[in-house]
């Protein structure tokens, strides 16, 4: 409503003092209509700060939020204020009946702009996600059980996935959205910056009609040439939408050939019609080429197998042979098509040797466990023999040690020597 009573206000105030038209309205409708912008406006931005604090609120009682996040942690804070910047562009009385001047250089005449008219088309282009954003919003993609698998997969819950997946499922709805909004922004941009110079470039640039046109052809890549910017403002719009206008484009390329692409069923129902009809048409050939081979027949015996009649005749049937091979060809490769089921049993027999193979692994770990253990059980018992022995040696060495020291005369023993040696 802001946006649409923001261009009313601009088309009076351009025609009242660019134009010096005293029927197109006076001071009271721009105030009007002006001040309708600056409310709403006023409005948008009050509601997006209470949408920051509801989905902070919501945030928290989802627990993705701890209680002690705020609007700047959470990063609220720092889009709310991005969005501020965006929507409190608007025309207003402040700069009501405010123009500047340029020169344009092609034309070598000058070109007076309201200050109002820039602000129109910049409120115009900016406020546009807003658009986009309430199509993301009221979406199927966007509700609470996409939400909750979408945590669960793993996949962020920002609007990438629900644009992702609305041009997934609806990609003719989008893209003609997308092209009707680009044609309406882009159009007026264009009306705007080139409206001041129409009577000198004698191109009707202050029909919307025509601004519109100029912008679909130029988006299509066809340019007429009837009509085109000649304004450095207009030039950058023309480059804008060129860019948007070829992905746009190759995103209706890659819709309509998806579109046209056969599904699993009509894949097998085409296939299976393919090899009737061409059996039926192999039934026709072989009975032209046998028919034909009669007639050579009957030629040869009657005027002879080396006549000129003969000879057109065999070319004849040399041609009926070639389509009958053909046919033939056809029906041999589609019969060599798998089918889906062929497909389906083919990887169900490669994961049964997978499954077999794996089985087979696991229980050759489990022999080698048992051989480990029952080897492990083996070595107990010598291991507390050994102990037991090296114990016993140890209490004969000290022994001995006690010996010798009291007779003197008695050898020492090497207890580092070791056992049995």
């Amino acid at each position: 409503v802001g946006t649409a009573a923001g261009v009313l206000g601009i088309d009076i105030e351009y025609r009242r003092f660019s134009l010096n038209d005293p029927q197109s309205g006076d001071y009271t409708y721009c105030l009007i209509f002006y001040t309708v912008d600056t409310v709403s406006t006023l409005l948008l931005l009050i509601s997006i700060w209470v949408r920051q604090f509801i989905t902070l609120k919501w945030r928290k009682s989802k627990v993705l939020a701890v209680p002690s996040d705020t609007l700047w942690t959470t990063g609220l804070a720092q889009i709310g204020i991005l969005e501020t910047f965006l929507c409190a562009i608007h025309p207003n009385m402040l700069f009501y009946d405010r123009r500047y001047t340029t020169f344009n250089e092609p034309k070598e005449v000058y070109g007076a702009y309201e200050t109002n008219a820039m602000f129109s088309v910049a409120q115009m282009a900016l406020r546009s996600y807003l658009v986009v954003r309430l199509v993301l919003l009221f979406s199927v993609f966007s509700e609470g059980r996409s939400q909750r698998m979408r945590k669960l997969n793993g996949v962020n819950t920002n609007y990438t996935f629900v644009a992702k997946a609305i041009m997934k499922d609806s990609p003719l709805k989008t893209l003609a959205l997308l092209f009707m909004l680009t044609t309406m922004v882009c159009g007026y941009a264009m009306r705007v910056f080139e409206r001041p110079l129409t009577f000198k470039t004698t191109q009707d640039f202050d029909d919307m009609r025509n601004a519109m046109w100029c912008v679909i052809l130029t988006m299509t890549t066809v340019g007429y040439g009837d009509y085109y910017p000649v304004t450095d403002e207009g030039r950058a719009t023309g480059v804008i939408v060129c860019f948007w206008g070829v992905f746009l484009v190759s995103l209706t390329v890659v819709s309509l050939s998806n579109l046209l692409e056969f599904k699993l069923e009509e894949q097998k129902t085409y296939n299976i019609l393919k090899k009737l009809y061409s059996q039926k048409d192999l039934r026709k050939a072989a009975a032209l080429m046998i028919s034909q081979a009669i007639r050579i027949k009957q030629i040869s015996r009657t005027h002879g197998p080396m006549s000129e009649r003969c000879f057109k005749e065999e070319v004849q049937y040399q041609k009926l042979r070639s389509q009958f091979l053909a046919i033939k060809r056809t029906i041999r490769y589609a019969y060599e098509i798998p089918s889906e089921e062929d497909k389906a049993e083919r990887e169900f027999i490669e994961m049964s040797h997978r499954i077999e193979d794996i089985s087979e692994r696991m229980a050759a770990m489990e022999e080698n466990q048992r051989e480990i253990k029952a080897y492990l059980k083996m070595l107990i018992p010598r291991q507390s023999k050994l102990s037991n022995q090296q114990d016993s040696f140890q209490s004969d060495t000290n022994d001995t040690e006690s010996k010798e020291s009291d007779h003197g005369h008695l050898p020492k023993v090497d207890v580092r020597r070791p056992f049995g040696s």
